[in-house]
């Protein structure tokens, strides 16, 4: 079977704890799924089912497949009546999902921070959505694989 450097449920990463990707083929992962995923704001589209829809290859190198749920935010017809930020908002959701819960800093700091110009409305959501999802869902995440590790550790 081929090795990915994220699991499969949720997708969990499969990490030792640290704050910081050791493994330079998750940290390869990150930074190419980020860097797609904002190249894809940029052109103004978004797929909110994304998550589970990318695919790593043993280096880490991500493929984005089935873009079928994608849709062009600048074209109302493809988004069925619904808002550009519930489409921005979930595409988001299926992308901050691959950050291993206890590298939440570094994400921020490394994929967050450095992301390209984005279109203004777009821009808008993102730094609207981005700190109510870490303390959310990410911090949950983060305290609940903390303890995973610490039972680890102990066992």
């Amino acid at each position: 079977a081929r090795q990915r450097p994220f699991g499969v449920a949720e997708p969990f990463q499969l990490t030792a704890g640290e704050p910081e990707p050791t493994d330079l083929r998750l940290q390869r992962g990150l930074r190419l799924t980020f860097q797609t995923a904002w190249s894809m704001l940029v052109a103004r589209v978004a797929n909110w089912d994304q998550h589970h829809n990318v695919l790593f290859q043993p280096d880490g190198t991500p493929t984005f497949i089935d873009m079928g749920m994608a849709v062009d935010l600048d074209k109302p017809a493809s988004m069925a009546g619904l808002s550009l930020e519930w489409y921005v908002e979930g595409f988001l959701n299926a992308t901050f999902a691959f950050i291993p819960p206890l590298m939440l800093n570094w994400a921020e700091r490394e994929l967050l921070k450095t992301r390209p110009v984005l279109p203004a409305d777009i821009e808008a959501v993102v730094a609207r959505w981005w700190p109510l999802w870490k303390a959310a869902v990410g911090e949950r995440k983060a305290a609940r694989e903390a303890l995973e590790v610490k039972a680890a550790v102990a066992a």
